[in-house]
């Protein structure tokens, strides 16, 4: 039996005067564990400014 748990993050990037979506930012996620992060993942903003 496989215990493997799937998360999704998703979000919006943007400035916060103007509120305008930031376009092609590389966005990364780490686990938080005490001994080492682990990069679990990598994508880039897209045209509507989300991941």
């Amino acid at each position: 039996m496989n215990n493997l748990k799937l998360f999704q993050v998703s979000g919006r990037v943007y400035e916060a005067e103007s509120n305008h979506g930031i376009p092609n930012l590389i966005i990364e996620a780490f686990d938080k564990d005490v001994v080492k992060s682990d990069k679990l993942g990598q994508t880039k903003t897209n045209s509507n400014r989300s991941h």
